[in-house]
């Protein structure tokens, strides 16, 4: 009789920190995500993103650069100061503003459907 050998289980994917506030985008990128293997923490401000950064120790940051509400912007300059190495994803309105050029590894347009997301991901190397 013929035993069968499971097959062997993925390496787990990297661990990110998403800041955003729009609950249908967090909802959609959380299910796209966790279902890929990531091991993904959520904050919905700056301060939120940044405490968690200390706590949890992300491979990559990915945040939603708002004016007003969550400032991506300053958190991923944060993060570059603190953390030069670590690799940062903005959503944003206009992808080529100079501003965006030494604060993030990516700038992505929003909206955007997660498959632009993945493969940003998978061209930091973080692909699951």
């Amino acid at each position: 009789m013929e035993t069968l050998t499971p097959a062997p289980r993925p390496q787990a994917a990297a661990t990110l920190l998403l800041v955003d506030d729009d609950e249908a985008e967090v909802e959609l990128l959380l299910f796209v995500l966790t279902e890929l293997g990531y091991s993904v923490h959520h904050a919905r401000s700056v301060e939120e993103g940044w405490a968690a950064c200390g706590t949890h120790a992300p491979e990559a940051g990915i945040a939603r650069h708002r004016r007003a509400e969550v400032n991506g912007l300053a958190l991923a300059r944060k993060v570059k100061r603190a953390s030069p190495a670590t690799p940062v994803i903005l959503m944003v309105a206009d992808p080529r503003a100079r501003e965006l050029r030494t604060a993030c590894d990516i700038a992505l347009p929003l909206p955007m459907p997660p498959i632009v997301l993945l493969d940003a991901l998978d061209r930091l190397g973080l692909g699951p």
